[in-house]
């Protein structure tokens, strides 16, 4: 079942999140948790929650 996940787009990437600001958040939907990660690593940005697509 497709789930829709939000995410954090990151202003610059480095290996520690505490140092990250947020651009900005965006929603997308994907089936797998996996898909969504490597989306997310695509577009520089994190997962913050998700919940089951209606």
């Amino acid at each position: 079942m497709p789930k829709t996940y939000t995410l954090a787009i990151l202003a610059d990437t480095c290996t520690t999140c505490v140092n990250n600001s947020i651009l900005r958040y965006t929603t997308i939907t994907a089936n797998s948790h996996n898909e969504a990660c490597t989306l997310a690593a695509q577009i520089g940005a994190l997962i913050c929650g998700w919940r089951v697509a209606a």
